[in-house]
């Protein structure tokens, strides 16, 4: 769970969080451009610039 999200699922990752089951009901539902492999995909980079700033 995330502090500012109460009640959805949170997942921390490098020091980085991210809602990946919100993000799955929206391409489920038709989004465009809207992808869990884009997500995993830039998660690293996220988290590089996140432990520079």
């Amino acid at each position: 769970m995330h502090e500012t999200s109460p009640g959805t699922p949170a997942v921390s990752v490098l020091g980085v969080t991210g809602f990946p089951f919100g993000l799955a009901a929206r391409v489920l539902d038709g989004e465009p451009y809207k992808s869990l492999a884009s997500f995993v995909h830039v998660l690293p980079a996220i988290a590089e610039r996140a432990k520079r700033d």
